[in-house]
């Protein structure tokens, strides 16, 4: 049920950002400034924090229940950055720095958590988005769960909000995303993801 997988260690800094899987996804527009970012000793993908972004110009859409599994590190925390979102709802995004005030973001239209303190570390971010049933993880542990409202993801855009704004000062690895409720192996993702990327859960 990997419905497409984005791993910038695998590619050469132009677009489009290959979906791994082979469904053809790709990231097809927008811009990056490569990947000469690093995420411990992984080639990583590069956004400036100004006007890089990539997105699914198809909008290709995944209806609820699916699950989404990201690695990235923020160099900055001012301004706000958003990290992924939707591509077709400006107000659906996924992980989100508010200016390091309000630290990370999880949104599907109701469905938010906020706390912390900012930091640049790398992170792994997980959300399983099933309605009333919905779950976010932080770096291997639950953070939240909640009602996620009914929608599918509408195409995904990497490195700014969905209207293409709020940019993330990112070195960004790796997206996973399911077709389906993933929670009986979500261990199993982040486990990938933390040996893959060097994150401990």
């Amino acid at each position: 049920d990997l419905y497409s997988r984005y791993d910038f260690s695998e590619e050469d800094g132009s677009l489009p950002i290959v979906d791994q899987t082979g469904n053809g996804n790709d990231l097809d527009a927008g811009q990056i400034s490569g990947v000469g970012a690093s995420i411990n000793g992984n080639q990583a993908g590069d956004f400036d924090g100004v006007d890089d972004q990539v997105n699914d110009s198809s909008n290709t859409s995944v209806p609820q229940p699916h699950t989404v599994a990201i690695v990235y590190q923020l160099r900055s925390l001012s301004p706000n950055h958003f990290v992924l979102a939707d591509n077709g709802d400006t107000y659906y995004y996924y992980v989100r720095d508010d200016d390091g005030v309000d630290d990370y973001w999880y949104s599907a239209r109701q469905f938010n958590l906020t706390g912390g303190s900012g930091d640049t570390e790398t992170h792994i971010v997980s959300w399983m988005f099933d309605g009333s049933n919905s779950v976010a993880r932080f770096d291997g542990t639950q953070v939240a769960t909640g009602d996620a409202g009914a929608s599918a993801i509408n195409g995904v855009r990497l490195g700014a909000r969905s209207d293409g704004t709020t940019n993330a000062d990112m070195a960004f690895g790796e997206a996973l995303i399911y077709n389906g409720d993933k929670s009986g192996i979500i261990g199993d993702i982040e486990s990938y993801l933390s040996d893959k990327w060097g994150v401990t859960l």
